[in-house]
């Protein structure tokens, strides 16, 4: 949890009133948990093993894979750029960034546009 000023409350702003959705309430280890059942899914689906998915490879045949994965774990996990980056070995936030437009449908040229 990122700090706040003292004394105020980060959920609530002090106001003491709080909602909280099951996508915003995982902790650190079930956040992992679930990064690691996507992994599964996505090299089962794909007849790939998760060592190639966060492998350095650059086959064309582990590409979409690994996109796909990486939009997963932003979607449904709400997880940040570099922590997806880590997971998927070591790559940069912005190749996450590439890989979920990607993922998302598009071209390579509008991937590659600000």
């Amino acid at each position: 949890m990122r700090s706040t000023k003292r004394g105020r409350c980060p959920a609530c702003a002090g106001t003491g009133e709080v909602e909280f959705t099951l996508e915003r309430t995982l902790t650190g280890a079930s956040v992992l948990v679930e990064a690691r059942r996507i992994l599964l899914e996505e090299a089962e689906a794909s007849g790939l093993t998760v060592g190639d998915i966060v492998g350095p490879s650059r086959v064309a045949r582990i590409i979409p894979t690994r996109h796909r994965t990486a939009k997963r774990l932003y979607d449904e996990l709400d997880m940040k750029l570099t922590s997806i980056g880590r997971l998927l070995g070591g790559r940069d936030h912005s190749t996450i960034i590439y890989a979920i437009r990607r993922a998302n449908g598009a071209t390579w040229e509008e991937a590659h546009s600000a």
